[in-house]
């Protein structure tokens, strides 16, 4: 039924409305004892003035052990102060202050993270994670200024589950992450060197593969110094016929200077040139020492010798032809 209290009570003045009495103590009404278990200990800390329809049209600014430090607000709710021993509204919002939660916690809150100070679930402190951590994005570590980041992604589609293992301690300078093909990590030496940067050999010796690693071998070097290319044995296969200085298998553009012995095959080698001969250390062919030949020679010019045949084999043999050599080639093609 609705309450109609007294616009000007007196002091004392009672109110009685069905079983329930009221008693005006001069700053309130106050609910006679006893008279409703329901509404015991209200107290109005104002004169309701006018008519009041319903006791549920009472605001919680009536009641006098209700203290506000500002107006209430949409959402809020009592908390009780036991220091001032007075309830007060306040509006529930994250901060956690420690304890613990028994039940999943749900954050709800889509906001996306550009920085350590963002995001819907933002950690001031470090953070201990007792079991696995599933992120749906990007894995990002900032920079102490919290600009830029580096971070690991996965692929955007996995056919199954893969856990990589990391090494449980530190490599040796140079070395590099390789895997067990099971997931399993471990450091090696990248490239199979002794050398701070994984590379094989020593210094001056050139690269190469071997069995999958750097190799390096004194048989195979280069001067920075002279840029010379220095190698035991050096194996063309290529067949490619040479017809000029600029063709073949091989093309040197400069000299060659051969120490041991020279085997040339093919049907036709030649030396292309055209300086003459004067002497025994000029023209197109310089030989040194001697020269055997199994087959026939064809010279096309009178040659002379600087001195007459001494053996009768000379004459015999006819090495010699008169006295005279002269303009004597052979032309080898590389």
């Amino acid at each position: 039924m609705p309450l109609n209290f007294p616009n000007t009570p007196a002091l004392d003045q009672v109110y009685t409305s069905g079983e329930d009495s009221w008693i005006w103590s001069g700053i309130a009404w106050e609910l006679v004892p006893n008279s409703s278990p329901t509404l015991t200990n209200l107290t109005v800390t104002n004169v309701i003035t006018g008519s009041v329809s319903d006791i549920s049209n009472h605001g919680i600014e009536d009641l006098a052990d209700v203290t506000f430090a500002s107006p209430a607000e949409n959402n809020n709710v009592l908390a009780y102060n036991a220091d001032l021993e007075v309830w007060r509204p306040i509006t529930l919002t994250s901060t956690f202050s420690g304890g613990s939660i028994p039940n999943a916690l749900i954050i709800n809150n889509v906001t996306g993270s550009t920085s350590t100070a963002s995001g819907a679930l933002q950690v001031v402190g470090g953070a201990a994670i007792g079991e696995h951590l599933y992120i749906g994005g990007d894995l990002r570590f900032a920079e102490d200024t919290g600009n830029n980041y580096v971070g690991f992604r996965s692929p955007d589609v996995l056919a199954t589950n893969k856990i990589y293992v990391l090494p449980d301690a530190d490599g040796d300078p140079g070395q590099v992450l390789t895997t067990s093909g099971t997931g399993i990590l471990s450091w090696s030496t990248g490239g199979g060197g002794a050398g701070a940067s994984g590379i094989g050999g020593s210094n001056t010796q050139v690269q190469f593969n071997n069995a999958g690693l750097f190799g390096g071998s004194t048989n195979l070097t280069f001067s920075t110094a002279t840029a010379t290319l220095s190698a035991l044995r050096i194996s063309v296969t290529d067949t490619t016929a040479s017809t000029t200085t600029t063709t073949g298998a091989l093309k040197i553009s400069g000299g060659t200077g051969i120490e041991g012995q020279l085997n040339v095959g093919g049907a036709v080698n030649k030396f292309i040139g055209n300086t003459s001969s004067t002497s025994t250390t000029s023209g197109t062919v310089v030989v040194t020492g001697g020269i055997g030949i199994s087959g026939a020679v064809h010279v096309g010019e009178t040659i002379t010798a600087s001195t007459a045949p001494t053996s009768t084999g000379h004459l015999t043999n006819k090495q010699y032809v008169d006295t005279t050599i002269s303009a004597f080639s052979i032309a080898f093609g590389v």
